[in-house]
């Protein structure tokens, strides 16, 4: 016959016994959470929160402080903001991540900005350079060298400073290159040699070359042959893609958009890095194409490419060069900025190799200044889209420094975007006006004129053509539109700080097809964030000057931290949970029958409920007196809770009535009592024993007898002494232990007590017990699961415990805390018969926590509380949890909350996998019926709402499975499981606590129960 299941309660054998709380657990704890800031999330609606949570890479929630807190989860990293600015991660449209990191390579001669800005500086640091190398050596600079205005260096400058090495200079801007005589023998360089497709070798009036190469079909004849250039290996390349990303990091940018990658090696060299797991930037790349030819081989045999951080998402063309080149495609060739200019590719030549790359189903690309050339680029972009519509291609052009009004028009009616720098009108403002004229420069960039049309903008640094990659000089530009001399730039066209930092996150993941997934601050969207030194919306343009990054963060990981802003890694133990509505210590928080926690005392007379199914405080009446602190709460077997004394409440005592949420005033006390001890004896009395007066304050050693039934008071034996801050522990024959306190001897002194009593309710009296081995105040006393009473702690005492044996009233020595809890620490019997010790003061408030294990009688440290704490409350649940409330921190009385999740002796926690997250509401349910005690079997009645796979399965205490009843997939209704008792290995299971757990999707149903045979 199989084993009959019952459940005792009341004193009535039931089938199944539900303990109070039935928990749906979600997957909603966090793994990082930023707050007490301002987080710009750039939505539709620009909302801005106090704080953020991640899970799993994603936005979990945006809320204020204390609905975010609530969602702290096992090893939670909390970043205190201190009021600053958080905004969605950077996203630059115009990035060129390899070959910025190659910049930084030591191989490399530095003519960066500031080292050379001039003809002068490009002279001296080649010369000095040259002094130290072999005959023969290359000298290649980095990207490189600026020029005064209309200076120019060609190879007769270089030829008498490096007369003996062979050097490849190339200009910051990246439109052309200057090499000396010997580079281009090298090279075999000759006035015979043709010009590349779509660029020059520049020559003089008798057809020699000068040693300008424009552009990059030119530039890499000889680049082939430079250290660093044509030799570069693959690891060479993988470190030039650390160190660029970790620069984009440290200002500001999450993903970035590489639109000249140079070769289908180098894609693929982009890809095995990602999947290395070593890219942590987002990087979109587009493949760039010199030719006709190369665009009609490569649009037959590309394949995509996505691999999470790394997407292969297009196609790259050019049109012209650049200004400093003076290859800016402009109608006015008059124009130092035109006067060499060129089309890279005739019109018929553009529109086809457009018109291939189009077909591929990628996005197309052209690199184009002048507005002879965006106007060319719109032709070739509105003829494939014509020939082959296709919804959304979302063609872009690369910088578009100088579109005509009428070409606007044509943008915005092709939804082409405009990919541009708007840090170019800062640096290099006064060179454009110099080398254009006020209508041109008019032209130049109308960004408020592009965004009211409803064109489509996106920002990038455009490093290393660019001088620096600091976001805070695109902000300038963008909304100062004065150039570095202090030359405002039509000042019609200045957007705000809103519309610029909407455009270089938002508009830029569009020029990537990510706005759905990155951008913004938004749940379900990435974790890409960054913690600002300024106030992005807010800020001065002199305080735009000092804007930097402060953290950054990726996919809910911080990849660069300036150091600026304390973490807290929370618990894998210790699980944040609500605010109380008031700040308490020494206050009462009692278990409820209903699984709730009563909290009183402290701040006000105002109660409140904590509630273990949806983690939050609910004020819940007020008591008649204020009773401040020192009072009691006793449970009464009825479910009632007796409040008792305090200070201010005088002999005031009242009753809490859970069925009606009030407090009723009961009979008085006889005497004022305040840090008393109360104890439920086991008739259902109330012994109230000692405590203080508000008289001094002076001790007394008053007792006295709460008869629910009756509702009144009556005195009993005193206390052989005088005490107040005692412990009072119910022994398993009835009696009660009385150990310890603090005596008062004259008015503001007094004596800390090693006495201890035994109370006899069958008498009535007092009597001395074997004293403490040591004096105590402040302590706890916890009474075991083997009858034993373990005391820990207590002022001025060291790490010692003890243990009192009441058949041999006798003391001894358990092994020592691993901190000295001096006083004020809370002391908590776990399920499995552990002692949770947790806060408490040392020199200092700790929040450090260690289990006692009465089976070895040692100390372990476990996990810290998140807060330190001392005159807390710590209570445990119906769950086997332990909620610990308020207490004082050092420097404040708090009303943070927090619960400890049980780690068992094997090392199986009950949240993992039964206590995992925190309790919220969902809509798949498991209830409980209760069959008669001769049924042999338990039924568990749910509902499904939605097709899902549903497990249910009984572990033990230990979070170790006993028996899974089901595990199958289950369209939408109301069913039974039923578990008769059996493990999974076929034998019976044991009587004890057990728990039923439901699983379905991400969420968690778990009922408690006892099983007995």
């Amino acid at each position: 016959m199989k084993a009959r299941t019952l459940v005792v309660a009341c004193g009535v054998y039931l089938v199944l016994v539900c303990f109070w709380a039935t928990f749906l657990f979600a997957a909603t704890k966090a793994e990082l959470i930023l707050y007490n800031g301002k987080i710009i999330t750039v939505d539709s609606q620009d909302h801005i929160y106090q704080a953020v949570a991640v899970k799993n890479g994603k936005i979990l929630q945006l809320g204020t402080d204390a609905e975010i807190k609530l969602l702290v989860g096992p090893r939670c990293k909390m970043i205190d903001l201190k009021g600053k600015t958080v905004t969605p991660g950077l996203i630059d449209s115009h990035y060129h991540l390899m070959y910025y990191g190659a910049q930084f390579w030591p191989g490399y001669l530095n003519i960066r900005h500031p080292v050379v800005t001039s003809k002068a500086d490009l002279l001296r640091v080649l010369g000095d350079y040259a002094r130290q190398l072999q005959p023969g050596e290359w000298i290649s600079g980095n990207q490189g060298f600026t020029l005064k205005a209309y200076e120019t260096v060609d190879r007769w400058d270089l030829d008498p400073v490096i007369p003996n090495n062979p050097a490849y200079l190339r200009h910051s801007s990246g439109q052309f290159s200057v090499v000396n005589s010997l580079a281009l023998s090298v090279a075999g360089i000759t006035k015979d040699t043709p010009n590349p497709p779509g660029s020059l070798i520049m020559c003089n009036a008798e057809g020699e070359p000068t040693g300008i190469l424009s552009h990059y079909p030119a530039e890499n004849l000889v680049a082939v042959h430079a250290t660093g250039y044509g030799d570069r290996k693959d690891e060479q390349k993988f470190e030039d893609i650390e160190v660029a990303q970790q620069l984009c990091f440290a200002a500001g940018y999450t993903s970035v958009q590489d639109v000249i990658v140079g070769s289908v090696k180098d894609i693929m060299l982009y890809k095995q890095f990602a999947e290395s797991g070593r890219l942590k930037v987002r990087l979109y790349a587009m493949l760039y194409i010199d030719y006709p030819q190369e665009a009609d081989t490569l649009a037959k045999v590309y394949a995509p490419i996505d691999t999470g951080r790394f997407k292969f998402g297009g196609w790259k063309l050019a049109m012209d060069g650049g200004i400093a080149a003076r290859t800016t495609l402009l109608y006015n060739k008059n124009l130092y900025a035109s006067q060499i200019s060129y089309p890279y590719h005739s019109q018929d030549e553009l529109n086809r190799m457009v018109k291939t790359l189009y077909n591929t189903g990628l996005q197309v690309a052209v690199h184009v200044l002048g507005d002879e050339g965006i106007d060319m680029t719109i032709t070739a972009f509105e003829e494939a889209m014509r020939a082959n519509p296709r919804p959304d291609p979302r063609l872009r052009i690369e910088h578009g420094l100088f579109p005509s009004t009428a070409a606007l028009d044509r943008l915005k009616n092709s939804n082409i975007i405009i990919s541009t720098q708007p840090q170019w009108i800062t640096w290099y403002g006064d060179g454009y006006r110099e080398a254009t004229d006020d209508a041109t420069m008019n032209q130049l960039l109308p960004f408020k004129t592009m965004l009211d049309k409803g064109i489509h903008l996106a920002f990038g640094c455009d490093v290393p053509a660019s001088l620096y990659q600091e976001p805070k000089f695109a902000f300038k530009g963008a909304v100062l539109r004065r150039t570095a001399s202090n030359i405002p730039i039509t000042q019609g066209e200045r957007l705000t700080s809103r519309e610029a930092l909407w455009v270089h996150t938002m508009g830029s993941a569009y020029a990537s097809f990510s706005e759905d997934s990155t951008g913004s601050l938004e749940i379900g969207k990435y974790a890409d964030m960054v913690v600002w030194s300024h106030d992005l919306y807010t800020m001065t343009g002199a305080e735009t000057n000092d804007l930097a990054a402060e953290m950054t963060i990726v996919n809910g990981e911080i990849v660069f931290d300036a150091g600026k802003l304390p973490i807290t890694s929370y618990s894998d133990l210790w699980l944040v949970t609500a605010d109380m509505n008031h700040i308490r210590q020494d206050h009462t928080a009692t278990l409820l029958q209903d699984g709730k926690v009563l909290i009183t005392g402290w701040e006000s007379n105002k109660a409140e409920l904590f509630d273990l199914i949806s983690g939050t405080f609910a004020e819940t009446g007020s008591t008649n007196r204020y009773h401040r602190q020192g009072e009691t709460a006793t449970l009464l077997n009825d479910g009632r809770v007796l409040l008792a004394g305090g200070d201010f409440a005088q002999k005031v005592a009242e009753i809490y009535d859970p069925n009606t949420n009030t407090f009723n005033l009961t009979d008085s006390l006889s005497s004022v009592h305040s840090y008393h001890s109360a104890t439920l004896l086991s008739n259902g009395k109330v012994l109230i024993a000692g405590g203080q007066d508000q008289n001094g304050p002076q001790t007394h050693a008053i007792a006295e007898i709460y008869d629910p039934q009756t509702g009144k008071f009556t005195l009993t034996g005193s206390l052989n002494e005088h005490r107040s801050g005692h412990t009072a522990t119910l022994l398993p024959n009835g009696k009660v232990l009385i150990t310890g306190g603090i005596q008062t001897t004259t008015p503001g002194s007094g004596i800390y007590l090693k006495s201890c009593e035994i109370y006899d309710p069958s008498t009535g009296t007092f009597s001395l017990a074997r004293s403490l081995n040591q004096a105590r105040v402040g302590h706890a006393a916890t009474r075991l699961v083997n009858d034993n009473v373990l005391i820990s702690g207590g002022a001025y005492y060291s790490n010692k415990g003890e243990l009192y044996d009441y058949l041999t009233d006798s003391w001894s020595y358990s092994g020592s805390m691993n901190v000295s809890r001096r006083s004020y620490h809370t002391a908590s019997l776990l399920p499995d018969g552990r002692v949770l010790i947790a806060g408490g003061r040392i020199d200092a408030v700790t929040a450090t926590a260690e289990i006692f294990d009465p089976a070895t009688a040692t100390f372990t440290l476990t996990d810290s509380m998140t807060t330190p704490r001392q005159n807390h409350r710590a209570t445990p649940l119906s769950t086997g949890d332990v909620l610990v409330t308020g207490g004082y921190n050092g420097t404040n009385t708090v009303n943070s909350t927090e619960i400890y999740v049980m780690e068992t002796t094997t090392g199986v926690r009950l949240k993992n996998p039964l206590i995992s997250h925190r309790s919220t509401f969902g809509t798949f349910l498991l209830s409980q019926n209760y069959p008669n005690p001769f049924n042999p079997v338990t039924h568990f009645n749910f509902y499904v709402p939605s097709q899902a796979r549903i497990r249910i399965a009984i572990y033990n205490m230990k979070g170790q499975l006993t028996r899974t009843i089901l595990d199958e997939e289950r369209l939408p209704g109301s069913y039974v499981a039923t578990w008769d008792g059996t493990s999974n290995n076929g034998g019976m299971a044991t009587t004890g606590m057990y728990l039923a757990r439901m699983e379905a999707g991400d969420q968690i149903t778990i009922r408690k129960i006892l099983y007995l045979k």
